[in-house]
């Protein structure tokens, strides 16, 4: 991983997000479909009609390992949650992941010091009221600006 230009998280956050929006346009292009996604911290309703949209959070990591006087190695996972209409079984869900897998799979933004180190698809699937939910967790890690966990 470079050490040339570390990020910021919110950095990280917008290409990780950016990403995220790319593999939901393939599927949704690729399908002929239209769900939305549900970003952290930014309001957003359920489809009124019921049907499927996803959940993309990140979470960063506490722990920097720090590389120099200015920068740190830090861990995060993205979740990826997706939520489909009880009725339609667990199929559409795994379609929608195998998306986001495809556009997130050992991927590596060596300019930004970024690297996707793991996809683990179709966890903890269970029925949540109306919706059959799917999760998948991607595992990534960065160098960072700073060597404080928070910044």
């Amino acid at each position: 991983m470079s050490l040339f230009l570390p990020m910021r998280r919110t950095e990280v956050l917008l290409l990780l997000q950016d990403r995220a929006k790319a593999a939901l346009d393939y599927y949704n292009t690729e399908n002929s479909t239209s769900y939305p996604i549900q970003w952290s911290n930014v309001k957003f309703k359920t489809p009124a009609d019921g049907g499927a949209y996803v959940r993309f959070k990140v979470n960063f990591g506490t722990t920097a390992n720090k590389l120099t006087s200015t920068t740190s190695n830090q861990a995060g996972v993205c979740i990826v949650k997706v939520n489909t209409p009880l009725g339609g079984g667990e199929f559409p869900a795994l379609g929608i992941l195998d998306a986001f897998e495809n556009h997130f799979d050992n991927l590596t933004w060596p300019e930004y010091s970024v690297k996707i180190n793991g996809f683990a698809g179709g966890q903890e699937a269970a029925a949540e009221g109306e919706y059959w939910t799917q999760r998948a967790f991607i595992y990534f890690d960065y160098t960072k600006k700073g060597i404080q966990p928070n910044g």
